[in-house]
Order: C-alpha cells, then sequence, then structure tokens
C-alpha cells in the first residue's frame, strides 16, 4: 500500500515551512535537502546548467561570425527573441509547478506573471508597430488588473503560500535573475558608465550589447531557477511503502 507526501507549508501558527506528513520520522523538506530523494540528480542538473550557458554564448559568438553585431542586438533581433523564448519557457515551467502543487497553486500562479509581464515589456515594439502606440503597456495593465483581482480574491492563500514559495532554496536563483535583469543590466548598459571607460562618444552599439547580454543571461538565470522549483515540488512527492 502506498501514499502520497505533500509538501504542504507554513500552518498558520508558524512563519516557517513545515510539512505534516513525515517520511520515516524525518520532514520532507530535510529529506529532500538530504539529497535522500531528487527527481533528478544534482549532477545532472549541474551539467545542464553549464552546457546551456555555454551553448548560449558559443551561439552568439557564432552569430557574430556571420552577421552584424547590431542586427543581432537590435531591437526585435535574434537575442531579443531568444529572451522572449526563455520567459516563455519560465511561464510555462511555474505554470506545471502550479498545477501539480496544490499547497502553492495560487501563490506559483501569480509569480508566473512575473516573467509574463517581462515578455509583454520586451515586445513593446512589436505591439506599438503591429497594434498602435501603447498597446503593450495596455496589455500590462490588464494583466495586473488580474493579477490584483485574483490576490485579492485568493488573498489568505496568497499569504501563506508566499512564505512557502520565499522558502524554497531555487527561488533565490529566481530572484538573482530578476536581480540580473532589472537592476545590474540596466547600470552596466548605460551609455554613460561605457563613455567613462573606453573614453569614447559613440558606443551607443556596446552599451547595448553589454545590457542586453546581462538581460540574457539574467533571464537564463531564471529559466535555471524555474527548472529548480519544478525539481523541487517533484522531489517532494514521494510515493512511501506503508
Amino acid at each position: 500500500m502506498s501514499r502520497v507526501i505533500n509538501y504542504s507549508g507554513v500552518t498558520p501558527k508558524e512563519n516557517r515551512v513545515v510539512f505534516k506528513t513525515r517520511y520515516g520520522g524525518r520532514r520532507v523538506m530535510d529529506h529532500v535537502f538530504a539529497g535522500e530523494h531528487q527527481a533528478v540528480p544534482y549532477s545532472l542538473r549541474l551539467f545542464f546548467y553549464i552546457f546551456a550557458t555555454v551553448l548560449l554564448v558559443q551561439s552568439i559568438a557564432l552569430l557574430l561570425g556571420y552577421m552584424e553585431a547590431e542586427s543581432l542586438f537590435l531591437e526585435n533581433g535574434i537575442m531579443e527573441w531568444t529572451q522572449i523564448f526563455m520567459l516563455l519557457i519560465c511561464v510555462a515551467l511555474i505554470q506545471i509547478v502550479a498545477q501539480r502543487t496544490p499547497e502553492i497553486h495560487e501563490g506559483a500562479h501569480i509569480v508566473s506573471f512575473l516573467p509574463l509581464l517581462a515578455c509583454v515589456r520586451e515586445l513593446d515594439h512589436v505591439f506599438d508597430t503591429q497594434l498602435f502606440d501603447g498597446a503593450w503597456q495596455l496589455l500590462a495593465t490588464v494583466l495586473l488588473l488580474y493579477l490584483i483581482g485574483f490576490t485579492l480574491l485568493h488573498w489568505p492563500n496568497v499569504k501563506r503560500q508566499t512564505h512557502r514559495i520565499l522558502a524554497i532554496p531555487s527561488t533565490g536563483l529566481f530572484f538573482a535573475g530578476l536581480l540580473m535583469v532589472l537592476v545590474f543590466s540596466r547600470l552596466f548598459g548605460q551609455r554613460s558608465f561605457w563613455e567613462l571607460a573606453l573614453q569614447e562618444r559613440n558606443i551607443r552599439l556596446i552599451s547595448r550589447i553589454a545590457e542586453e547580454s546581462c538581460e540574457t543571461f539574467g533571464y537564463l538565470l531564471l529559466v535555471f531557477g524555474c527548472i529548480e522549483l519544478l525539481i523541487f515540488a517533484l522531489s517532494c512527492k514521494v510515493d512511501v511503502q506503508k
């Protein structure tokens, strides 16, 4: 006879992550952290992350050998569509987590809208040229209103599940990617910074390359964080022989 152990999160009286069901007298979280049950082995994940990073960088270097850098990094160029593809992967992975883990369903559903909003922002040029000026802002506003309404409707669950999600280690990797995209890439890609660094006037392309490269790596970190979140959710659901 088997039963399923589910990751249950915090209780109303505790401001920390706990698990209602124990595996062999130990909490499932401790069981997973100890490496005794992992849906995907650490070594395989590490190899994939290194391989994906190297593949991305080498692909950019290869493309630079066949096309102008300005064409590669321009608005609506290959790099931007690569970023959009990675953001959509993040949305899909987080939604899978939300569907497979009822204990954090509402919270994960809300988190999935962060990369979706970033995707809308990246497509601002497409929306403004193909639809009308300000179309991306209207779409982003609609998504934000939906998020606010969903949050208010499920506020008790959202508040409780936010603590659970923030306690998951992979969340740190996810927010590291957001920090890279929203803060570091903007500062590192400032034209004034590169003017001071290179003592040149016309350095628009260099600043563009720096900003887009940092954004791309940040989105890659987001993908890695979403993969880790999915693996964590899968690892916390194990069949136990009674």
